[in-house]
Order: structure tokens, then sequence, then C-alpha cells
């Protein structure tokens, strides 16, 4: 008895070690990066689906006959969706902003950052989504968020993604394609 007991917490912590072992071996398995990649990728797809449709709703709203004193009223259907669904709206008209759904991303020069080729921004303050439409001298930007990026950290501010998506802080986003090669 006198032995069991000496050699009993040697058996016990060799018993979870192998268990621990087994469990992750099983975790790893089931390749739990690719789901979560996965599951990025499906929430991107649907944030895209909406976006374009604001953006065919908004594009409607634009007409020869819109005036400066309208724009507040006549976009303030897209003012509430930068906070409730992490889609934001820029309007210029012949290279001017007119228009801009929230503070988060009405920079001047984010114009010169959208274009056809490159879908994907990086402002000041974050990782966006760009979409664009170009109706008469009216150019709408539809801007899907992704991820903040602060110039530092602190307990309320976090360079983590936002809501809709749901991934780590650490994970990066690579714009290039990866290959399979063997």
């Amino acid at each position: 008895m006198m032995l069991f007991r000496k050699y009993i917490l040697f058996f016990i912590s060799i018993l979870f070690f192998s268990l621990a072992a087994i469990l992750e071996n099983q975790t790893l398995n089931n390749h739990p990066e690719v789901k979560v990649i996965q599951n990025f990728q499906k929430t991107l797809l649907d944030q895209e689906s909406k976006l374009s449709t604001y953006l065919t709703r908004t594009e409607l709203k634009i007409n020869d006959s819109l005036s400066a004193e309208n724009y507040a009223s006549t976009f303030s259907e897209l003012n509430h969706l930068f906070e409730d669904e992490g889609l934001g709206f820029i309007v210029y008209k012949k290279l001017k902003m007119i228009y801009w759904s929230s503070n988060q991303f009405a920079f001047q020069n984010i114009l010169n950052k959208v274009s056809v080729a490159n879908k994907l921004i990086i402002l000041h303050n974050g990782i966006f989504v760009a979409q664009t439409r170009i109706i008469f001298n009216y150019e709408i930007i539809g801007l899907i968020h992704i991820k903040n990026i602060y110039s530092y950290e602190n307990q309320f501010l976090e360079n983590s993604y936002v809501p809709p998506f749901k991934l780590p802080s650490g994970y990066k986003i690579n714009i290039s394609r990866a290959t399979n090669e063997t």
C-alpha cells in the first residue's frame, strides 16, 4: 500500500499527459485554422453582399436634382450602419467629399487609396474592404470594417477584429493568394 501511495501522483500525471496529448492530436487533425479562415471568408462574402445592396439603394437616390442642402437627408439611412453592421459610406461629387456616414474613415486621401484592383485598404485607424460605384459626377465608396488599428493600445483601445468577424486579434491578413504546391 505504501508503494502505491508513493507512485500514485506519478501515474496520475502520466495519465493526464497522455490524455492531453491525445486530445491535442485530435484537435490539430481537425484543422481548426481552416475552419476559422472559412468562417471569415463566409462572413466577408455576407458583408460584401449587404454592402452591394446598400450601394444599389444609394445609387437610386442620386439624380441631377440632388442639391447640397439635401445630402444629409438623402443619405440619412446610411448613418447608423457603421455602428450596427460595420458598413460605412463616402460620397464624392467631382472628387470633393460631400457625405460620409462616420468619422472613422473620413480622411481626405481615401480616394487615392481606393481603386478597382485594390479592394483592401489600410487607413490610419483600421483595415477596410472597399466597393466603388460611379454615377454621373458622383462616386460612392462603400467600406466594410474588418479590423481596428490604433497607433497605441490601452485597456479601451485594442487592435482587434470587429464583431462580425470572429478572429483572434493576432491573426494577420495576407492579401496574396496561396498556391497549393507540393
